[in-house]
């Protein structure tokens, strides 16, 4: 990290064209071969069903689809799809650098709108199989802390800065 931002800082790598760039060491799966990108997090951790693909089902035990649904859903304002290419990279951890440009891509009540989204007990409630008692218990059913917000919002980050 000290050698990308260091040559940020010196300029030899010119910063008024990096608008995000994600700095987490691990990702999921192979690198898919043409673009060089790393694999999909949606399809490492889910089955996608429907005769179109459209649905997303069973996931690994940690991963709640519904979940998914519903953050795509706040984060974009329309339902996933994985037939038509929604999809996001298998990028771990929320690491990331992010310029003022990409930020303002979008306006700021966009921003203070998605921080209340993802953090509202109400966005939550609604969840098939969840009681949501607070943000450490009901989401996520392995772990002792809520993790189901942050398994699927870390790979969207890349999404919202796109």
């Amino acid at each position: 990290i000290q050698f990308v931002l260091g040559a940020l800082a010196n300029g030899a790598w010119p910063h008024n064209e990096v608008k995000f760039l994600h700095l987490g060491w691990r990702h999921e799966g192979p690198l898919q071969d043409r673009d060089r990108r790393v694999s999909s997090h949606l399809q490492y951790h889910c089955k996608v069903q429907g005769k179109d693909g459209s649905k997303l089902g069973p996931c690994d035990e940690a991963y709640n689809p519904r979940l998914l649904e519903n953050l795509w859903n706040m984060a974009f304002g329309r339902q996933i799809d994985p037939a038509s290419g929604d999809d996001m990279g298998a990028y771990d951890f929320s690491q990331l650098l992010v310029s003022r440009d990409a930020v303002m891509l979008r306006p700021p009540a966009y921003w203070r709108y998605l921080a209340h989204a993802v953090s509202a007990k109400s966005s939550y409630e609604l969840l098939p199989g969840t009681r949501f008692i607070s943000r450490k218990v009901d989401l996520t059913t392995n772990h002792k802390h809520n993790k189901g917000v942050c398994i699927w919002f870390e790979h969207i980050w890349h999404l919202l800065f796109d």
